[in-house]
């Protein structure tokens, strides 16, 4: 009876019990939060990332007891579209919130409330088909304590600047993927605004005039990078000396169409912009000749005949501060070994360089000039091997010479500093020449890449080789044993001392049959037989 009554009262508070008091066991919590955690007491380092989950309501009771001290709250992609009053009001130490992928959660943002009562600096709202109208509705409850405002890939038409006029610490606004995006509204401002990242890039967004309010007063003067890849430009708005972008270090313009054209005198009045990158663009009549500190330049495909003329030979000649150039897909196949010297030649700080796709069908001696290079790419084009130095910079470490036309490779020729040596889809030419690379390769640990990538190193001469990799390319010394140069010289020697020894025999013989006189054969008279 004792015994009954003993498993009666286990099973009733095995049971029991958890309901009364709440399950405990982190393996049944009910908190989105450890989906995609292992940690059983917190997510890790605070963080509570949910993705690609169904979770169409957040509520309070959901995150309460099992979550504290969130800093990072994101959902992506969780068919979120109800949000519970006073939510928010639950993560006091929230300093990054994202929502993207959630195209129903921009009808509930009105229920961000809480929002300002975080330490939030970093909200994200991405594709969650945001309108001019919804963002109206929530942008007076965004908390001051904001830095950056992600607004990508959203319905959004005009953005009027005094929306985010109060928030004393934005530095970054994005609204990049945003197709319908067109212009901002900056009458209104009536002060200076701290932003110092602006990001419009693919969008319909045409820069035809200066961040100036209706008092003339530039509103974005602290302004440092401007992302405008892939929409309109008009370059003159920046050729005026107040317009407003003294302090621009950054400025994009890949794949961007200019509507008035792009000249040598463009960009001039930018006296401190670092970064420059035109790859891809339009209405490129002349490049420009910068005389600014320009650190990187990106001019790759640009859509213009570059050609050997004097106008572009000495488009460099300003930038000795030029750290990275990338030149790709510019059609250098058609200069020659001194243009492009003249070219380059005035960079004599550049630390890397890409110009690939070129069809250049031979190493440019400037590089000799060039002592700082650390990184050179020069991929598909039709660079054969070389046979004298190159490279005399002590400090180039990448080389990258893949897709180009290089048989075998005299390593003399490459300086000791090389750690990264490319030259995969190359047609090499598996004979003994080549004996010497493989030996290099193995000593400087390439040998590793090659047996990694059989499909990209391999044989194309001879015959009996040709499409096997060169990882099965280990010849027996005897095969290409070379020859003693002491026997080779006794051989020689030998043999002239042969050749002489038979020359002066016949010169001998000769000359004793020109001095024996000439005598004629005396005959004795015979008696006859008696």
């Amino acid at each position: 009876m004792n015994l009954l009554i003993f498993w009666i009262f286990t099973i009733f508070y095995v049971i029991l019990v958890p309901f009364q008091k709440g399950d405990c066991n982190p393996e049944h919590r009910e908190c989105p939060c450890y989906h995609h955690s292992h940690n059983s007491l917190a997510p890790p380092n605070h963080n509570c990332k949910i993705s690609n989950i169904s979770l169409p309501n957040l509520t309070i009771s959901e995150f309460r007891d099992c979550v504290k001290d969130i800093k990072v709250l994101s959902l992506v992609n969780t068919s979120t579209r109800w949000i519970e009053n006073g939510f928010f009001a639950n993560f006091p130490n929230l300093t990054n919130l994202e929502f993207s992928t959630n195209p129903n959660v921009s009808q509930c943002l009105n229920n961000l409330t809480g929002i300002d009562k975080t330490k939030l600096e970093n909200l994200t709202l991405n594709n969650i088909s945001l309108n001019d109208e919804n963002l109206k509705a929530i942008y007076t409850i965004f908390p001051s304590t904001l830095k950056y405002l992600t607004l990508r890939s959203n319905h959004i038409t005009t953005f009027p600047l005094k929306w985010i006029q109060d928030l004393k610490y934005l530095t970054s606004l994005d609204l990049s993927q945003s197709l319908q995006f067109r212009h901002f509204v900056s009458d209104n401002v009536k002060e200076e605004l701290p932003l110092t990242h602006l990001f419009v890039t693919g969008t319909s967004f045409f820069w035809t005039k200066l961040f100036k309010n209706s008092n003339s007063t530039c509103i974005l003067p602290n302004l440092t990078e401007f992302h405008l890849s892939s929409t309109f430009v008009n370059v003159s708005a920046t050729d005026v000396k107040d317009n407003c972008l003294h302090n621009l270090t950054v400025l994009d313009l890949d794949h961007c169409l200019f509507e008035d054209g792009l000249y040598n005198d463009s960009f001039r009045f930018l006296p401190n912009l670092q970064n420059l990158s035109i790859s891809e663009s339009f209405n490129i009549y002349q490049l420009p000749i910068l005389n600014t500190p320009l650190q990187e330049l990106k001019m790759n495909n640009i859509q213009m005949k570059f050609n050997e003329t004097k106008d572009n030979l000495h488009i460099f000649r300003n930038l000795k501060n030029l750290l990275h150039l990338e030149i790709s897909h510019i059609n250098l196949s058609t200069w020659s070994d001194d243009g492009i010297g003249s070219l380059l030649g005035p960079l004599t700080n550049l630390q890397c360089i890409n110009a690939s796709n070129n069809n250049l069908k031979f190493l440019p001696s400037v590089f000799l000039k060039l002592h700082n290079l650390k990184t050179v790419i020069l991929t598909n084009n039709s660079i054969p091997q070389w046979h004298q130095p190159t490279f005399q910079s002590g400090k180039l470490e990448t080389l990258n010479l893949e897709n180009n036309a290089i048989g075998y490779l005299d390593t003399d020729f490459l300086p000791t500093s090389i750690k990264e040596l490319n030259l995969k889809g190359n047609p090499f030419r598996c004979t003994c020449d080549l004996v010497p690379f493989i030996i290099w390769a193995k000593q400087n640990k390439l040998y590793h890449d090659i047996l990694n990538n059989k499909k990209q190193y391999v044989c194309d001469f001879p015959m009996d080789r040709k499409n096997k990799s060169l990882a099965d390319f280990n010849p027996l010394p005897t095969d290409c044993r070379p020859f003693n140069t002491i026997v080779i010289t006794a051989m020689v020697l030998c043999g002239l001392m042969v050749i002489v020894v038979c020359v002066t025999d016949i010169v001998v013989c000769y000359r004793e049959r020109r001095e024996k006189p000439k005598r004629k054969p005396r005959y004795r008279k015979l008696s006859p037989l008696t």
